[in-house]
């Protein structure tokens, strides 16, 4: 999870977010090695900050979530470098469910290769 410009408001939604997401590990940083990364907020003008952030991380899984009342965005997205594209808003549990899938699947293809 990368940070929001008012550095107060991202920790405010991470500590909201460990106690939601129960066996995920979030962090602010966006430098390091991650197995997964939740790009939030997916906007028609994303595509170039989607870009840059699977260049950082690409080895990651890359979950992309926007809103579901925007126009379709999710194609835009996976061009961009998307592994995974949802619908905002979701279940907690599903958000949770979907970072685990993609940390397992990456785990396992790790050992496989």
């Amino acid at each position: 999870m990368l940070a929001h410009p008012e550095r107060g408001l991202s920790n405010t939604l991470l500590v909201h977010l460990q106690q939601e997401l129960a066996g995920v590990e979030l962090t602010l940083r966006d430098h390091g090695t991650f197995e997964a990364v939740w790009f939030c907020g997916y906007e028609a003008n994303s595509a170039e900050d989607l870009t840059e952030v699977r260049a950082r991380h690409p080895e990651a899984g890359l979950l992309v979530t926007g809103r579901a009342g925007d126009a379709p965005w999710e194609d835009q997205a996976a061009v961009a470098g998307a592994d995974a594209t949802r619908r905002w808003p979701m279940a907690m549990e599903a958000l949770r469910d979907e970072i685990v899938r993609m940390v397992r699947s990456r785990r396992s293809a790790a050992r496989a290769g």
